[in-house]
Parts: C-alpha cells; structure tokens; sequence
C-alpha cells in the first residue's frame, strides 16, 4: 500500500497555516488544505476561522508543472514576510514587517513538462493580510495567477505520481532514483530504472559512522570511512548476535556491545562530523532490551541508544534517540510531538534541545512504536528537517511523526552510544541490555536498505570495473583492455595480475590467475 501522502492524485498545492508565537512564525499548526493556487487578499481578517486576524504564518509546498516552453517569469508580493524556493533554491527573501510592497520576481526558462519544486513561505504580522504569486508564461501578455492545473501538492520531479520523499532513493543521498537517471547525477547503462551503483551490489554510500562491536580487544572501532573510534568505558563484548550474517551486506555478524545504567561508547568527534541536524540521516542498530521500563514517571526509565551532547544541561543537547522513552515528554518544555498512545515510557523517541543552559529548553517527537519484550529488535531513527518529520522504524513497521522546529544546536561535539551524560558528567539512563550494528547514514535511507533487510544486486560486475557486465565497452567477458577483441593485449593485463585482485579476475574468486586464463582462452578472438 502507497500512503496517500506519497501519491500526486490531486491539482493545486498543499497549504500548512499556523499559529505565529513571537519571533516563531511556525509555532503551531493549525489547519492543512489543499489550495487552487497562492494568490489570497485576507484584508483584515483570517484566512480561517482556527487562525487569529494576525500573527498567523503559511507554507505551500508542491510542485510546478510547465506546459509551455520557454521564460517563465514569476512575480510575487506579500503584506507582511515572504519567502520562496525553488528546488531547494532561494529565490525571493523578504522575511521582515511591511505593507504590500514591490514586487519580486523570478524567471525559470523551463520545457513543457518539467517540473520544479515549489515551497512559499509566507507570515502575517498586524494590519492587512495578503499574499500573491503570479505568472507571465510565454504566450501571456501580462501576469495572472498560477493556474491550479499547473500545481501538484506534492514535490515530484521525476513526475511518477509519488512524492520524491516516497520515492526510490537507494544510495541514500536524497534524490530518487529516477530523478538522478533523469538529470545525469547517475548512470543506468542498460535501462532497467536503478542507478549502476546500485545496481551492482551495495557498496555503503553515505555511510558517516559504522560501530560493528565484533572485536572484543577493539569494540569501539569505526568501520566507516571516517574512523571515529569510540572508546569504551564499562561496556562489554559478547557473542550473542541478533543474526549470523548481516542481511544487507553478506558479512558475518561476530558479536556485540553489552552495556548498563552508566557504560557507555563515546568519542568527542573533534572535527563534528556527526554533527547532522541541518540535513537528512539515518541512524540504525539492532537492540536487545533486557529490563524494560515499568512507566514513564521516572528519568531511570529512560534508555538512550544514541546521545549528541556536551556534558552540560540538557538544552545542549544537539540530537539523541531513544529505545525506552521512559519520562522524557515531562522534561521537554519546548513541546512535546507525536500523535500516538499516552506514553508508556517504552516507545521510541528522538530529543532536540536549542543550546541553551537551561535543561528544559528541548523537544522531542514520540514514536507509536514501541519495545515491550527481551527479544532482539532492528531500530532505527530518519531526521528529515526538510519535511519536518521524524521517521521511526521498529521491525520494519514505521512511524512517521510531524513536528515544528523549536531550535536546533549544532554545537555538540561529543557522541555516545548506549547512555546519557548530565551537566555534572555523570553518565546514566544508559541501554540495560545489549546493541549491535550500530550505523548512521546520510540521507532518509529507504527501508529495503536497512541491515535488516537483504540484498541481491540485479547485475554481475565480475571484473570488479564498477560497470555492470552487460555495458562494459568491451562487450565480453575477457576483454579486459577494451578494444572489442580477447587477445594478446587482455593476457597481457592478466598477467600484470597475476597472483593479486583486478579486473583479470574473471571467475570472481578474489585472485588472477589459472582459472581466469582458462575462461579468457575460451573466448579468444572478437567479442561477439
């Protein structure tokens, strides 16, 4: 089943109206519609009964279809602040108090059919209230108002009927599949739809940080590119795995961190680069629970898988996820979202704080979901402060939360794994139980690429070229130099291998060599 919020089914373009609070404009939402088009003159009212005559903001989000070629010229106008984007990219920026004052324009030379993203950010602060975004297309005289048939309400570039977010995105980066096929970002020699890259077997794109825990003398070690080891402080090794092979990657699964109330894996991560609230990741690991939390009145029900914190007050906190929520929404003075069951103190959870010094200045989002027996579970946590959601995953079953941004720090620069530090440093609220296969990734990783889950590559990259087999110039197995023929030239190649790794191993055991010389023999001559 495709959620219909993944689904381009309607015209028009989504409109999210909220509650102003100050200097936050998106405090609180209150209605969502889909509107024909961004084109509103409120006057002195509202354009809601649920929203106050003033101090009210609006974001419309969609896409922009061309059915013309040529200049699209945009003009906009707004009373009181104003900004828009296209595809990510700032064009008009006009966010402070004012009447209806000039226009803004913007051009977009566009062929009919494409599509661009759209977002319209737009706030009334006091006194009249309008907002208007109009087009002079290339067989217009003057500007009119966008048609609402050339307004999807959902972002999709690609034009498949699912919204990007929704959409195939198997090396993580953010872009679908088809939207980098489309515009060049990835190749797909032979037409079937998924990026060669990918298409040849998973390679760990976007990986930041990868804690395997499978040598006890080295547990904190980083299999990532980055290497940020952690060290160890009281956490354990065992060999008690949640599975014998990672699903995703083939390789065995050898063992696993074993923690308590106050053990922890940690690194100060000097150069930040776990540092990711201004950007899409993903970070996931297998858990096993061995005391679960009886309510959520208490913070020592609480059990932090990952933390990002200085040990200073809790409002430093940059992000953290935990497996046992146990009372965090008590502590969470700058709101608390999530539309799921009263807390148990056993659901996921993910906590933000601003950077302040005072404790209470955080937030956090509630997952539905939730741990509630000793068996070994696959978890994981998407950020996406584009959307402004948060995606929990429990055993493949996932939760999608909403929230509004109530401050961010990015200043953090010390990770942990399994526990939580206080102001005093004091290390507590730590995972009673055990982790494995702790990873954080760039981008929203799509489902079928968690470790959980296996993968088999569509194509064969025999001699290791990174190109499927089937579009290598060469055309056969054996011409390893290129030129069309299995001859002298690809024994020569061979030989300058022989004996190690290359693109001469053509029975894919790993070396070059008689094997190899065997199957380049048998196709001699040119490439059929």
């Amino acid at each position: 089943l495709i959620p219909d919020e993944c689904v381009a089914g309607e015209l028009g373009i989504l409109g999210a109206y909220f509650r102003s609070q100050g200097e936050d404009r998106f405090s609180e939402l209150m209605l969502g519609r889909l509107d024909d088009t961004v084109f509103f003159e409120w006057g002195g009212g509202s354009p809601a009964a649920l929203l106050p005559d003033d101090n009210f903001a609006v974001r419309w989000t969609g896409t922009f279809v061309a059915d013309q070629t040529g200049l699209h010229r945009f003009r906009a106008q707004a009373d009181d602040g104003l900004r828009i984007w296209i595809d990510d990219v700032q064009v008009v920026d006009e966010w402070e108090d004012g009447g209806a004052g000039p226009d803004f324009d913007f051009e977009l030379d566009l062929v009919a059919g494409d599509r661009r993203a759209i977002r319209v950010e737009y706030y009334e602060s006091g006194g009249d209230a309008t907002v208007r975004l109009r087009l002079r297309t290339p067989a217009d005289s003057d500007y009119a108002t966008v048609p609402m048939a050339n307004l999807r309400p959902i972002v999709d570039r690609d034009g498949d009927g699912l919204a990007d977010a929704c959409a195939v995105d198997c090396d993580g980066d953010g872009v679908s599949d088809a939207t980098a096929i489309a515009t060049g970002l990835a190749e797909d020699c032979n037409g079937n739809g998924i990026p060669d890259a990918c298409d040849i077997g998973f390679e760990g794109d976007a990986v930041v940080a990868w804690w395997r825990f499978d040598e006890p003398s080295d547990l904190g070690r980083d299999s990532g590119p980055l290497g940020l080891h952690l060290d160890v402080s009281n956490a354990g090794a065992t060999s008690m795995t949640p599975v014998d092979v990672i699903p995703r990657t083939g390789d065995l699964d050898l063992g696993a961190a074993t923690f308590d109330f106050s053990s922890r894996l940690m690194t100060l991560d000097p150069d930040r680069d776990l540092s990711l609230v201004e950007r899409r990741f993903t970070a996931e690991a297998w858990v096993r629970i061995d005391e679960l939390a009886d309510d959520a009145s208490t913070p020592a029900q609480r059990q932090w898988l990952f933390q990002r914190k200085n040990p200073t007050s809790d409002g430093r906190i940059e992000w953290a996820f935990l497996v046992q929520s146990g009372n965090i929404h008590e502590v969470c003075d700058l709101g608390v979202f999530g539309d799921g069951p009263f807390p148990t103190g056993r659901q996921l959870a993910m906590v933000l704080g601003t950077g302040s010094g005072d404790a209470g200045d955080k937030w956090c989002v509630l997952s539905d979901l939730q741990i509630e027996d000793g068996d070994w579970h696959h978890v994981s946590v998407g950020w996406d402060p584009i959307r402004s959601e948060v995606r929990f995953e429990l055993d493949g079953a996932v939760d999608v939360q909403r929230f509004e941004n109530r401050g961010l720090n990015s200043n953090a620069h010390r990770f942990a794994v399994g526990a939580h530090v206080n102001e005093s440093g004091v290390w507590n609220q730590g995972i009673r139980g055990l982790v494995d296969e702790a990873r954080i990734r760039l981008g929203l990783t799509p489902l079928e690429e968690m470790l959980d889950r296996p993968y088999d590559a569509t194509s064969a990259d025999v001699d290791g070229d990174a190109i499927p087999d089937e579009c290598d110039d060469g055309g056969c197995l054996g011409d390893l130099d290129g030129d069309g023929t299995v001859g002298g030239g690809d024994l020569g190649v061979l030989f300058v291998q022989w004996g190690g790794p290359g693109s001469g191993d053509l029975d894919g055991d790993g070396i070059v060599g008689g094997g190899d010389l065997g199957i380049l023999f048998v196709g001699w001559g040119p490439c059929p």
